[in-house]
C-alpha cells in the first residue's frame, strides 16, 4: 500500500514545492534549448549549419543554464539558510544551558552600588543618589546592605520621575519615602526588582528566573544562591541579550 504524505506540514509542503519547481524549470530549460537549436539550425543555410550549431551551444546554452542555476540556487539557498538558522538557534540554546553565569557576570568589585542598611533608608536622599549616578553615567542603582546583601535595584529615571510626581518636599525625599510609596517594587522577586542565582547556575536558568518576574531586568549572583547571600556578581538583561547576538 502506498504511503500517504502529510502535506499539512510546512516543511513537507516546501520540499514538495521545491521538487516540482526544479522539475518544471529544468524541463522548460531543456525544451527551450531544443526548440531554439532546431529553429536556428533549420533556418540556417547548408554552408553555415555547423557555425549555427556552435553559436547555439556557445551563446544560448550558457545563458539558459545560468538562468536555471540562479532560480534553483535562490530556492535551495533559502532552504539552506533556514536550516542554518535552526542550527544556530539550537546551538544558542545549548550554549545557554552549559554556560555558567560566573563566566559572563559583572564581578562585585566592579559594580557601582550604594550601601544602605534598612535603618538608614530615611537618611538616604534620592537627590544625592541620582546626582552620583548622573556623574558616572549609570542608569541602574543597585542597593546593598553593608554586608553586600541585595536589597533593591532601581532605575535612575524611576527615581527622577518619582521626585517629579511629588509637589511638596522634593528636596527631602528619601529612599524610605520611595519604598513606602512602592511597597511591591524594586526588591527580590518584586515588580521591576531582581532575582538571585548562584555562580553555578547556568545563564539559561538565570534568564528563566528573570523572565518569570514582571519587568525584571536584573540578576544578582550571591554566594549561596539566595537573596540572603552576599553579592558576588551581577547580570542584566542587556548583557544576556548582547551575549546572544554576538554568538
Amino acid at each position: 500500500m502506498k504511503k500517504s504524505i502529510d502535506y499539512s506540514s510546512t516543511e513537507v509542503t516546501n520540499n514538495r514545492n521545491r521538487t516540482v519547481l526544479t522539475l518544471i524549470i529544468v524541463s522548460s530549460g531543456i525544451l527551450l534549448i531544443a526548440i531554439l537549436a532546431i529553429i536556428i539550425i533549420y533556418l540556417a543555410g547548408a554552408d553555415v549549419k555547423f557555425e549555427s550549431a556552435k553559436w547555439v551551444f556557445n551563446a544560448i546554452i550558457p545563458l539558459i543554464a545560468s538562468w536555471i542555476g540562479t532560480v534553483i540556487a535562490f530556492y535551495f539557498g533559502r532552504e539552506n539558510y533556514e536550516s542554518a538558522t535552526r542550527q544556530a538557534l539550537a546551538l544558542t540554546k545549548d550554549t545557554l544551558e552549559d554556560l555558567k553565569v560566573e563566566n559572563i557576570m559583572i564581578s562585585v568589585e566592579t559594580i557601582v552600588y550604594r550601601t544602605i542598611d534598612p535603618k538608614n533608608d530615611d537618611k538616604s536622599s534620592l537627590t544625592e543618589i541620582i546626582d552620583l549616578y548622573k556623574d558616572i553615567s549609570k542608569d541602574r542603582v543597585p542597593i546593598f546592605t553593608s554586608l553586600l546583601i541585595p536589597r533593591f535595584i532601581i532605575q535612575k529615571n524611576t527615581m527622577v520621575d518619582y521626585i517629579s510626581s511629588k509637589k511638596d518636599g522634593k528636596a527631602g525625599l528619601t529612599l524610605k519615602d520611595m519604598i513606602a510609596d512602592n511597597p511591591n517594587k524594586y526588591s527580590f522577586e518584586a515588580t521591576e526588582g531582581f532575582v538571585v542565582v548562584s555562580n553555578t547556575n547556568s545563564v539559561e536558568e538565570a534568564l528563566n528566573k528573570m523572565n518569570n518576574v514582571s519587568d525584571c531586568k536584573d540578576v544578582f549572583v550571591t554566594d549561596n544562591g539566595k537573596d540572603t547571600g552576599q553579592v558576588i556578581g551581577w547580570l542584566t538583561n542587556s548583557m544576556i541579550n548582547r551575549f546572544l547576538t554576538t554568538r
